[in-house]
């Protein structure tokens, strides 16, 4: 029996030896963060790929920066962030070495938080105020470099639940009863036009629920008088920062005396 053998012109080399391969051209790069969405066929974005922006497409005009500067947020609103941010800032400089506080890294911001709690827990303030301090400083921060809270908020779970086990209580201040609220307006002189808006902002305050804030942006062209009531407008409200508003009908009471409050103003 006979075979066909395939003879090959070849060279030996050493087993350690590196043959060259021939060369091959780069593929694409695509850019793929944890946020990357795809329909079917459709590949992610090339990573070497830029929008065709120029140096104008980042720059503001004088009267948009001017626009921007208008503050957004109600001024004790402001206040509290200013003092926090700059309890917060002294603290970070009082630290060996001394901490960045603006932008501060998680790194800063966890220590800072756990210190809240610390003082705390020795009786300097309550799990609720503590609470409202560390966001007031995260909200300071720049929005692409803030710090993860997840650690803080962990620790401040853990204190509220020790804290509320031990008795802890949030005292609240009581709401006004319509026998004190008619005390109030009782000592009101209502021959004065001050007096005259005083008595019925007492009013309506209690009838519709107001907190200061939302009284002192009260105007008179946001209430429609009845004979039976008012239709009151609420633009803004603590709830409602974006401005949307929300209106209601508040029936009138022999107690308060809205209409007339109101037509007297």
């Amino acid at each position: 029996m006979s075979r066909e053998l395939d003879i090959f012109d070849a060279e030996l080399v050493e087993r350690d030896s590196v043959v060259p391969r021939a060369a091959v051209e780069p593929g694409p790069r695509y850019l793929v963060t944890q946020h990357t969405t795809l329909g079917p066929g459709e590949l992610p974005p090339l990573a070497d790929e830029r929008p065709a922006w120029q140096g104008h497409d980042f720059r503001l005009t004088d009267e948009d920066v001017a626009d921007l500067g208008e503050p957004d947020l109600a001024e004790n609103t402001i206040t509290n962030r200013d003092s926090t941010s700059g309890i917060f800032e002294a603290w970070c400089a009082a630290q060996k070495p001394p901490r960045l506080a603006h932008p501060c890294t998680t790194a800063t911001y966890t220590p800072y938080g756990l210190h809240l709690i610390r003082r705390g827990k020795a009786g300097e303030c309550k799990p609720d105020s503590v609470g409202q301090y560390m966001p007031r400083i995260w909200n300071w921060q720049p929005v692409d470099l803030r710090p993860d809270p997840s650690w803080f908020k962990s620790g401040l779970r853990v204190w509220k639940k020790e804290w509320a086990k031990a008795g802890g209580e949030v005292k609240r201040a009581p709401a006004v009863t319509i026998g004190y609220n008619v005390r109030i307006i009782a000592a009101i002189d209502e021959t004065t036009n001050i007096g005259k808006r005083d008595a019925f902002l007492a009013a309506l305050a209690y009838s519709n629920l107001n907190r200061e804030s939302e009284l002192t942006d009260q105007l008179i062209g946001r209430l429609k008088i009845h004979d039976t009531g008012l239709y009151v407008v609420t633009a803004t409200s603590k709830t409602d920062q974006t401005g949307k508003g929300a209106g209601r009908f508040i029936e009138d009471r022999e107690d308060l005396q809205l209409v007339r409050r109101a037509r007297a103003w």
